[in-house]
């Protein structure tokens, strides 16, 4: 059993490009986080989670229009990121878990903003799953989570840079090119 997880959040325009700038308030704040189980290939449980961000608790304009997500959304579901992360302990525990790309590293920096220790094992379990992907598929490393499935041919259903449509679509991923977590 393992699970795939992916995140969104706190960005500005051209912060991607050019880095989040600290001294204007700019840092990488998980928003969304959205996962799934798996057993073999096959998805047997979800989740999906909203997290009010401390540092940035207005989202950007340009966050909103990429994601979907609101200010209203994360009012009404948002939880704070130390309430989710025990649930996370508890749902991810004895798993590994992957992301596709440098979801932990944003994963280690909220934490740090909320003052959790990053040194406990459950940060160590993560595993950026896209050289998995690269060693049978080549081309793959360009792709995105929510867009890696267009790179094998596989349908376009769903919205990106939804964390749990980009979870389900590495899940989809996974099963199609036959590989065992």
């Amino acid at each position: 059993m393992a699970i795939i997880r992916d995140t969104e959040f706190t960005s500005w325009e051209w912060c991607h490009e050019n880095g989040w700038d600290h001294e204007k308030g700019q840092y990488r704040e998980i928003i969304q986080i959205g996962a799934v189980k798996i057993e073999g290939s096959k998805i047997i449980e979800e989740n999906l989670r909203y997290v009010l961000p401390l540092k940035n608790p207005q989202l950007s304009w340009y966050i909103q229009k990429l994601t979907g997500i609101t200010q209203d959304t994360l009012q009404r579901e948002g939880e704070w990121f130390t309430e989710i992360y025990t649930h996370l302990l508890q749902w991810w525990a004895d798993h590994s878990w992957y992301s596709y790309g440098k979801d932990r590293e944003v994963l280690r920096e909220t934490a740090q903003i909320h003052n959790i220790d990053v040194s406990s094992s459950f940060f160590s379990s993560c595993y950026d799953i896209r050289p998995i992907f690269e060693k049978i598929y080549e081309g793959l490393w360009k792709a995105t989570s929510g867009t890696a499935h267009k790179v094998i041919w596989l349908s376009d259903r769903y919205f990106e840079h939804d964390a749990l449509w980009d979870a389900k679509n590495i899940a989809r991923v996974v099963k199609h090119l036959n590989i065992v977590l």
